[in-house]
């Protein structure tokens, strides 16, 4: 660190990454945060940038895009309702390394069917189909709950070829399945430009590598559950009140036969169940 050159630049101006060559066949490489860095970027953001922001992440999935044949955002911009007919994505905004330095986010499933179908948690890029499942795209991350995998099509980049290449998290192909109830997390560490998944509030290690930091979202898929229809809490919600004057309406309306997903998103808006000051301040040690 050379320490400041200038002060008081007007935020009025836009200003330009820029290089001046004095001879004509010189060559360069430029690294605009697609490697990770030299310098190390995030200790002298954490020196400067003072007491963290108070004010609550405005993150929702009303700011991303989705497969609106699948996907049902409810007013809080949090919770969705999927249909069980089809399979497809609803993608959250872009991430930014210059928001923080490890982005997460959690998702409660609410409503899963037992047997048919499963709900793929993770990050994808600009290119992710919405009408796909995540893992089937380049630049596409995910877990998936019916049998535990970290799945992408980008193989090189798996934990099941690499070891961890920060060196921080201990390297995963795979974690456990999971089901309604269940808290999956995924983060991304832009330092390491590393992704891991978290289930229940326990990391699961690292699971992808050399991830393209400049084009990352926040995603979740569900694959076809070959249904009609949704079933399960926030469903019922949506449903006029007469509908449940009896009890055996409310009882086949839970019924774990139903098809469909219902799941609620976490962006920061509430406390996470995974302890994420804990594991900034070990710089990812806890696995």
């Amino acid at each position: 660190m050379l320490g400041v050159a200038f002060k008081f630049l007007k935020d009025t101006i836009p200003l330009y990454p820029a290089i001046g060559l004095s001879q004509a066949g010189t060559e360069i490489n430029a690294n605009f945060g697609d490697q990770t860095f030299l310098f190390n970027i995030v200790e002298y953001k954490k020196r400067v940038s003072g007491k963290p922001s108070t004010s609550l992440p405005k993150t929702t999935w009303n700011a991303g895009t989705r497969n609106d044949k699948v996907f049902q955002v409810l007013p809080d911009g949090l919770s969705v309702i999927a249909s069980g007919k089809d399979a497809g994505c609803i993608r959250g905004p872009k991430l930014s390394p210059r928001d923080k330095d490890v982005f997460y986010f959690e998702v409660t499933i609410l409503y899963m069917p037992n047997e048919l179908g499963t709900i793929v948690v993770g990050i994808c890029g600009k290119n992710q189909s919405m009408t796909e499942t995540l893992g089937w795209n380049a630049n596409s991350y995910g877990y998936s709950g019916e049998c535990g995998d970290f799945l992408s099509v980008s193989s090189n980049r798996s934990s099941l070829n690499a070891r961890s290449q920060s060196g921080k998290m201990k390297a995963r192909a795979r974690g456990p399945p999971f089901k309604s109830g269940s808290v999956v997390g995924c983060g991304v560490d832009f330092a390491s430009r590393e992704l891991f998944f978290t289930l229940n509030g326990e990391c699961l290690g690292q699971a992808f590598y050399e991830l393209d930091v400049l084009d990352c979202f926040p995603c979740v898929s569900v694959v076809d559950a070959g249904g009609i229809g949704v079933g399960g809490p926030l469903s019922m919600l949506q449903e006029p009140i007469s509908r449940y004057s009896s009890s055996s309406n409310r009882q086949a309306s839970s019924s774990p036969n139903r098809a469909g997903f219902e799941f609620k998103a976490n962006f920061g808006q509430f406390p996470f169940l995974f302890d994420l000051p804990a594991f900034e301040a070990n710089e990812g040690l806890m696995l």
